[in-house]
Formats: structure tokens, C-alpha cells, sequence
């Protein structure tokens, strides 16, 4: 029995391969001998992807379910001689390939999301049916448009008005067979920003409505109490029996028992990203948007110039701690009044100021005037207030408001404020009627 020997192949060499045409050429022609071309090969792309981000549920959101994408490049030659010509060295073109960079964007609001993809497979073909002559290829850019088509997603409602309420004792807002926890909409649109204790209702306060949620066995009932908004998130500041907040046209409201205007909106409607912080050691509240601040006295109810940059403050073992976006600046003592006629809507000449105070630096005094409640208050000049407590600034108006200013930092307290003036066309029924308004007053 023969036994046959194994067969060795030897290893294959890359040999260059001259082509010649396809028809016989004159025994002048030399063949044409084109270098092989060689491609890098590249590293094979791992076939599993790991999702960069995976969202804590996969519902509500939208799920991109995409295959491989493939990519065709085809460089194809059209121009060509037949029958072939004498080869010119000079002629000769080298084709290079390097990488092709492919660059993937998804577009949108971007939700909770899943994209699954394959690999991308990119195929580069060089074709031609015969020699090429002068053929020159040049650096250029190749464009990729990649479209991702997606079927049959489905996008969840949003729920920005809703309020979820857990079963007692569990973080848990699902609604099971117990029906303890719940969920309800409000009757405004848009965000809810705050959801706070006062008494025993809760208050939710949003971009469109300020609501009391009262407890009805295992719900709530809902009451609607103001429908402006509140401005921005952090224009609402509060403890469990009183809240303060900021509406949507700048006016400052207090709620207890019941709701209460504060207004000042000629000072807080021009702010911007309102930060409200409630110092409860000294019932103050600062009103801050980093570029002007007010504090707001809730014992005394007085509203004066602020710092402006402080976003929160506590009270901790007998220490007030305060949060700012920088340097706290106090600045210097500035107060205006509110409005005052003295009870007649006749035309008004101020004369003189008196101030009560235990201040020992300058005080300096304005006016605020207007001659209809249609027009804007304008400001007169400051004065110096004397050392006897007397300024004497000369304005003329319907309606006034009283400023007071210390250029030094010192803590006192202002005891009165005495006006002298006169009323223009002044009769006896003015008399009268004031005495009227004053016993009405009274009996009240």
C-alpha cells in the first residue's frame, strides 16, 4: 500500500499582475503593468454596543430600533482608449485610500432614550473595464448623509399639571388595589414649581395658578385661589403658617389665613430669576436677582434696598448663615413711603419734612410726586435733614411718597415722619368731609 506524502503548499507571494488587452496589440505595444493596491485593513468593529446612557425606566421616552447601516462608495472610470496605446510613464497614478470619518447626530428634544444600531459597513470599490490614461485623483471630501427612519414610536403625553400623592409611609407614588396613593391634574397649565405645607392644606404653586390641595379621606380636594403664576421658581419663600410669593406681573402677596397684596410691583416687575430667602430669626425676606436686592420686613411690614446677590439663609445654634453668589454688599440705608393724598384729591404744595430718629450721622430727604394716579411718580432733589430733624425740599402734587437716606451704616429706628404743606383752594367742606371720613374710620 502506497502512502501518499503531504502536500506543502508553499506560501503565496503577491505578485505584481500585468494585464494586457483584451485584443491583440501591435508587437510594438509594451505591457502596462499597474501596481497592486493595498488598503489598510482596520480594526473590526465590536458587533455589541453598550448604551452610553441607560434611563431608569424605559417608559414614557422613545426607542430607536435601527439595523446595520451600510455605506456604498464606488470610484468608477469612464474614460478609456480601445484599442489600448503605448504606456506612458508619465501618466502613472497612484490611488491612496486613508480612513473615511463618519459622523452620527440625532436632532431634538432629547426624552429618555434607547438606540440600538449594528455596525457600519463601508465598501470602496475601484472599477474600470480597461487601461486608464491620465486618470488623476485628487484629495476631496466624501459626504455621508445617514437618515435614521424610525416606525411606530410612541411619544407619552406630558404631565407637567399633574400632582402624584404616595401611600402613607412609602416612597412609592404607584396606584395599586389599596387605592391610598393617587394622582389628580390641577385646572391650570404648565410647570409646578413649588408644593408647600400651610396649616392643614397644601399649596401648589405654579407657572399659571397658586392651588390648595385639602385632604379628603384617601385624596385631595382642590381649590384654585389665584390664577397669575407665580414668576420663576424661586419667587416663593415660606414657613407652615404664612407664604410669600411673587406673581407673574411682579406683585409681592402674602398668605395666611387668607391672600393678602403686598404689591411693590414698581420695584420687582423689572426683576429677572427671582431668589426669595426668609430669614426666620428676624422675619426679614431677601428679594435677589444678582443685580438689585430689597428686604422685606415682616414684623414692621417696610420694604427698603437689599443686597443682591444672596440665594439662601438659615438659622443654626444661634448663627445666621447666609448663601451668595459672591461678596455680600450691604447697601446704605434708603426707605420710601407709601402713598399719601391727606384725604383730599384737591392740588398740594410740601414744604417741610420732620423726621424722629435716634440717628446720629446725616439723614437726607426726597419726595415722590405725581399729579394723577394715571401718571408715574417722579423724583424731586434730596435734602439734608438739620440736626433739629428738619428738611425743607418744595414739591407740588396730588399724591406723594417720602424718601430717607443714610450715607453710613448704622442700625436705628425712624419714630415719625411730620409733613408741612398746604392745600390749594382749601374750603371748609374739605374739613368736614375729612372729619366724616375719620369718624367712619373710627367706627369701623
Amino acid at each position: 500500500m502506497s502512502t501518499a506524502a503531504p502536500t506543502t503548499v508553499p506560501p503565496s507571494t503577491g505578485v505584481p499582475t500585468t494585464l494586457a488587452p483584451t485584443t491583440p496589440a501591435p508587437s510594438t505595444a509594451v505591457p502596462t503593468t499597474v501596481v497592486p493596491t493595498t488598503v489598510a485593513s482596520s480594526t473590526p468593529v465590536p458587533t455589541t454596543l453598550v448604551p452610553t446612557t441607560i434611563p431608569p425606566t424605559p417608559w414614557p421616552g422613545w426607542v430607536i430600533d435601527a439595523g446595520a447601516i451600510e455605506i456604498e462608495i464606488a470610484l468608477v472610470c469612464w474614460f478609456h482608449y480601445y484599442p489600448a496605446a503605448v504606456r506612458d510613464s508619465t501618466l502613472d497614478a497612484w490611488l491612496s485610500v486613508d480612513s473615511i470619518e463618519v459622523e452620527l447626530e440625532i436632532t431634538g428634544e432629547q426624552l429618555n432614550q434607547w438606540i440600538e444600531a449594528g455596525t457600519i459597513d463601508i465598501e470602496i470599490e475601484i472599477s474600470y473595464e480597461s487601461y486608464v490614461i491620465g486618470l488623476v485623483i485628487s484629495d476631496c471630501t466624501i459626504e455621508l448623509e445617514v437618515v435614521l427612519v424610525t416606525y411606530g414610536f410612541v411619544l407619552d403625553t406630558s404631565r407637567t399639571g399633574w400632582v402624584k400623592w404616595s401611600k402613607v409611609g412609602y416612597l412609592d407614588f404607584t396606584l395599586d388595589e389599596s387605592n391610598v396613593a393617587g394622582e389628580r391634574p390641577l385646572d391650570w397649565k404648565g410647570y409646578i414649581y413649588h408644593i408647600k405645607k400651610l396649616g392643614n392644606k397644601i399649596v401648589i404653586y405654579g407657572q399659571n395658578g397658586v392651588t390648595f390641595f385639602i385632604p379628603q379621606g384617601t385624596a385631595y380636594g382642590m381649590e384654585t385661589i389665584y390664577r397669575l403664576g407665580v414668576k420663576n421658581k424661586g419667587a416663593m419663600v415660606g414657613k407652615d403658617n404664612v407664604h410669600f410669593f411673587i406673581d407673574q406681573i411682579g406683585q409681592l402677596w402674602k398668605l395666611d389665613d387668607k391672600l393678602t397684596k403686598l404689591d411693590y410691583s414698581e420695584y420687582l416687575a423689572p426683576m429677572t430669576d427671582i431668589v426669595m430667602s426668609y430669614d426666620l430669626e428676624k422675619d426679614l425676606i431677601y428679594i435677589c436677582d444678582g443685580t438689585t436686592g430689597y428686604v422685606y420686613s415682616v414684623g414692621t411690614r417696610s420694604f427698603g434696598r437689599g443686597p443682591s446677590n444672596i440665594t439662601g439663609i438659615g438659622n443654626q445654634s444661634g448663627n445666621i448663615y447666609a448663601v451668595s453668589e459672591g461678596e455680600i454688599v450691604t447697601p446704605k440705608f434708603e426707605i420710601c413711603t407709601d402713598v399719601y393724598d391727606f384725604g383730599t384729591r384737591k392740588a398740594k404744595t410740601v414744604y417741610s419734612i420732620e423726621v424722629g430718629s435716634d440717628l446720629t450721622e446725616n439723614l437726607h430727604a426726597s419726595v415722590d410726586y405725581r399729579t394723577s394716579y394715571k401718571d408715574s411718580f417722579r423724583q424731586i432733589d434730596w435734602f439734608l435733614v438739620n440736626p433739629d430733624g428738619h428738611a425743607f425740599p418744595k414739591c407740588y402734587g396730588v399724591e406723594f411718597r417720602f424718601r430717607l437716606r443714610s450715607f453710613m451704616y448704622e442700625y436705628f429706628e425712624i419714630d415719625y415722619l411730620k409733613i408741612g404743606g398746604m392745600i390749594h383752594d382749601f374750603s371748609y367742606l374739605d374739613t368736614t368731609a375729612r372729619e366724616s371720613q375719620r369718624i367712619a374710620a373710627g367706627s369701623e
